[in-house]
């Protein structure tokens, strides 16, 4: 695409501007700087976290009454700290901890 066909695309769009790194080929990603943590919840209910560990819900919980993964009582249902899960992974490369 032409630098003129760019800039008249740009000012018909006021909201880009020509700092921004802007793609305007159809299969590319329009803005470059995105933010990593969106959408990511801290808290993960029990099925929730049986996904994110790649384990059975009932592997979960097994692991969870045997004390090998910390959990929080949100009045009656467990919840699971995705930083403390991701830390558990990264600590035990093989699965040492059962998992």
């Amino acid at each position: 695409m032409q630098e003129r066909q760019k800039s008249n695309l740009l000012k018909e769009n006021s909201f880009l501007s020509q700092d921004a790194p802007v793609s305007l080929e159809p299969d590319k990603v329009l803005f470059e700087n995105k933010i990593a943590t969106c959408c990511e919840p801290e808290w993960l209910t029990t099925k929730e976290a049986a996904h994110y560990l790649r384990i059975s819900e009932a592997y979960l919980r097994n692991l969870t009454s045997n004390g090998a993964i910390p959990f929080y009582k949100f009045g009656r249902n467990n919840r699971y700290n995705r930083a403390e899960l991701k830390r558990l992974l990264l600590e035990s490369p093989g699965g040492s901890n059962g998992l």
